[in-house]
């Protein structure tokens, strides 16, 4: 049981860590990283990015 629980711990802070390298926060369109698929593109909106159907606004 302590093992499980101890796994659980470590799975819940990889992902918190992982949520937190990952580079999506930003000051400007350039500073997302090109992860949208499709037609859609990377936008920052109020410092975090989007992706967002090229044309069509955020709000």
């Amino acid at each position: 049981m302590a093992v499980i629980l101890k796994f659980v711990y470590i799975m819940i802070i990889f992902l918190f860590l992982l949520y937190v390298v990952n580079g999506t926060r930003c000051n400007r369109d350039e500073d997302c990283p090109f992860i949208c698929t499709g037609p859609q593109i990377p936008k920052c909106v109020s410092h975090i990015c989007f992706c967002l159907s090229s044309g069509k606004e955020a709000y």
